[in-house]
């Protein structure tokens, strides 16, 4: 079966966090991450890729080819939604967007998301490779 995963938590530990799971193909995801990582502070967020073992065993469910999965304390949030909690859980003025994006209907929302996700490919290419996070960020980071 290979090698087992080189991450510190169990998962009833990762249950109890909050893991953002994105594709990790996407230039998009790819730079929404580092956006995120520039603006978070305290380590508040653990992130994985979609394709990999940590969102299969935690989530035992199928990719979500579009959407962007926020794991939050034992809650599944996704794509539009999930974007309106991290934006809660990043604090400082962040939390605005996730009042404005309450107070939007929900199919406006999603139709806001799914228009870019849909594009993602088309406008922000695929990526072949990660790029390496700097050290003391790697401990965020989940197979």
């Amino acid at each position: 079966m290979g090698a087992s995963p080189t991450y510190d938590y169990s998962i009833e530990e990762l249950e109890s966090k909050s893991i953002v799971f994105y594709d990790g193909t996407c230039g998009l995801c790819h730079g929404s991450i580092q956006w995120l990582l520039r603006r978070e502070n305290g380590n508040r967020f653990l992130f994985a890729t979609q394709q990999g073992p940590v969102f299969e065993k935690l989530l035992n469910t199928p990719l979500k080819e579009e959407a962007i999965v926020y794991f939050r304390k034992g809650v599944i949030h996704e794509d539009a939604q999930a974007l309106a909690y991290i934006c809660k859980d990043l604090g400082k003025a962040w939390p605005v967007f996730y009042y404005l994006w309450a107070i939007l209907p929900k199919a406006l929302s999603r139709y806001l998301y799914f228009g870019i996700a849909k594009r993602r490919y088309g406008i922000f290419g695929k990526a072949n490779s990660c790029a390496l996070p700097p050290p003391e960020q790697r401990k965020q980071f989940l197979p």
